[in-house]
This record gives structure tokens, sequence and C-alpha cells, in this order.
């Protein structure tokens, strides 16, 4: 994760110096290789592992899931069978070059499935904070894929610690993080509703709101409508991941049938002028993730990003990372490409920082 930038200019330094937010930013996405390479070190030395045994806290029809990455089995076998801990470091470097969108979304399922209790990711929520601090991220509301650690059998007292040692740990340096929680598409929306109604009777200390994350085309926004009242009806903010591998439709819904006041990417919105209208009309941000959209392959290049064209057109926008560890990248390096690259002005900057600030889930 790029929390030193990779160059200096003066601009960096001026975007970097600017108080900001961060709305878009999910906590296991800071996973960097060198990182993941550290937290798996332990995993190797206290017992040998085969026939994919990294796995074993998923369900099996998960497990299976996840394999159907050729990209992650072939990462797998290899960290099993190797004891070197330079090779082992080189193949967490390798895991992070993703040939398919595909194989993103499992290599990030995978790695929540690698940790049994807060403390083995204590080291994450420094960095976490560090990153924050760095490019002073004064207030953050960060992507937590609950569902995933309940896959793995984490009871909500464990998530609670976690995130409560990040959030106070946080506050020390004067930052404030609240929490929003993934419900994960893939896995359906009466498991998301079991696991909302189980969570909703616990006192979980800076969960403001809700998204979708996953894989968007065979998982659409309008199978989660009871899902998204039971969260409006909770007090719960509503974002969904949406208009990013998925046509300008996703967004549609998204809106029209779940209440989304916000919107993660948005990208396609720029294929459709009614959309754009729609998001205009009633005020919903999209959170833009411009090198996630590169490296995800929802676009091909970073010059053909239009998240210029729809904050002129007057689509409320923010700016945001995503994966800053997964993609090798941070805040101040994406304000840095939407003026060097997307044409963005520097009153356009301060208005998508202001807009984050504006379209939080606090007061």
């Amino acid at each position: 994760m790029m929390i030193s930038p990779s160059h200096h200019s003066p601009l960096m330094d001026k975007l970097r110096a600017i108080k900001k937010p961060e709305l878009h930013l999910h906590f296991r996405g800071c996973l960097e290789p060198d990182l993941l390479h550290k937290l798996m070190l332990p995993i190797k030395k206290k017992k040998a592992f085969k026939d994919h045994g990294l796995l074993h806290r998923f369900p099996p029809h998960i497990s299976s899931l996840i394999t159907g990455s050729a990209h992650v089995n072939r990462f797998l076998s290899e960290w099993e069978r190797h004891s070197d801990e330079q090779e082992l470091q080189r193949l967490c470097h390798k895991l992070w070059k993703f040939p398919q969108a595909h194989d993103f979304f499992m290599t990030y399922l995978m790695t929540a499935g690698l940790f049994e209790q807060p403390e083995d990711l204590f080291d994450l929520s420094d960095h976490v904070i560090n990153y924050l601090e760095f490019h002073n991220i004064i207030y953050s509301e960060i992507i937590f894929s609950v569902s995933e650690y309940m896959l793995c059998d984490w009871s909500v007292s464990q998530i609670s610690k976690l995130l409560s040692h990040t959030k106070n740990k946080a506050a020390d340096k004067g930052i404030q993080i609240q929490w929003i929680f993934d419900f994960v598409r893939d896995f359906g929306e009466k498991s998301a509703i079991s696991l909302m109604e189980k969570l909703l009777g616990e006192n979980i200390d800076g969960w403001v709101a809700i998204t979708l994350g996953g894989q968007e085309a065979p998982h659409p926004a309008k199978n989660f409508r009871q899902l998204y009242k039971l969260a409006a009806e909770s007090g719960l903010g509503l974002s969904c991941h949406a208009g990013e591998h998925a046509s300008h439709q996703s967004v549609r819904d998204a809106v029209e049938l779940l209440g989304c006041v916000r919107i993660g990417h948005g990208l396609t919105s720029y294929q459709n002028k009614q959309t754009m209208d729609l998001l205009k009309s009633r005020d919903v941000t999209l959170e833009v993730c411009p090198t996630s959209n590169v490296k995800t392959l929802a676009i091909h290049e970073l010059k053909d990003h239009p998240a210029y064209e729809m904050h002129r057109y007057g689509v409320p926008i923010t700016i945001a990372s995503d994966d800053p560890g997964f993609f090798q990248t941070s805040l101040t390096t994406e304000l840095y490409r939407c003026i060097t690259v997307l044409g963005f002005h520097w009153e356009d900057i301060l208005a998508t920082i202001e807009r984050g600030f504006q379209a939080s889930f606090t007061s």
C-alpha cells in the first residue's frame, strides 16, 4: 500500500496536506503483499497444510468457489509446497497481480479465512491507521466484510474487539472511523437478513451503514430489497457497490429499489443520461475509485475514466482508493491522478473533498 507516495512533487505534497475524508475504503483491502506474508508466516510455522488446508475455516461450497479461481488455486498450492521465506514472500507479491476481476474477488475472499482471532489482524489495523494518518484522512467510513468473517466462525464479540481496537487507536491520533458492513451479495439475501438480524441485537460501536460488495452482475441489487428495507428501518445508512461490472441499470436499481443515497463506483452511470439525471435529482453521491476500476478491468485505461465528465455534468462524487493495498494506490495518489490524467482542476478536487464530508453517514 502506498502509505508514502512512489514519487514526491509539490502537487502530491499539497494534496496530502489537505484534511480529507475517505468514504470507500475496505479494511482488508489495505493488505499489501509484504504484510500478508508477515501475517501468514505464523500459519506456516504452526502446522503443515495439505489439500488447501488454508481454507479450512470456510464451508466446503465456499472453498470450492475460491479454488475455482486458477489464480488463487495456484497460489494456495505453491504456498503450501514451499518453505523458504523469500519464496513465500515472492508468491504473495505474485498473488496481487490479478489476471481477471474474478481472481481479485476470490483473492479478497480467500484472505478472510486466514485469520482466527482479532489479534491476528491488529498489525493490519495499525497499517490502516498509519495510512489514514499519513494521508491526512481525518474521517473514514471503512467497509468491513462482516459476513465473510462470520462465515469463518468468528463471533460477534471477536468482530467487535477488532473494530474497537482499530477505532480507538485511530481516535488516539485524532482520526474518526465509522464502519460500513458489507453483506457480500454472493451469499444471497436470506443469509444476509439472518446475519443482519443477529448483528442488530448487538451494540456494535460505530456501525453506521451497509453495502453490498462481491460480484455484481450475477447477484443484482434488485435481489436484496428486503435486506435494505430492514437496514433503513433500523436507521442505517444505505450504500451499494453498483455500476462497476454491470450496466447503468444496476445503479438505477440500487437507487430506485434499494433506496441508496451513495453508490460505490457507479462507473457505468456515464452510459446513460437518464441515470446521471437520477443521481443529480436525488443527490446520490458516487464513491469514485479510478485506479480500482482499471485494476479490476472495469475500464481499460485510466485516461478513459468518466469521473470528470460525470462531475462536470453535476453528478455528486467523492474520490476514494477502495483497496489501496491490493491496488498499490492511496487517496493522495487518486487525487493526483484526477488532476494529472483525468482533467480535474484544483477547485474540482476541493469540491470532491467537501462532498465526502457532506455525504458521510454521520453528522
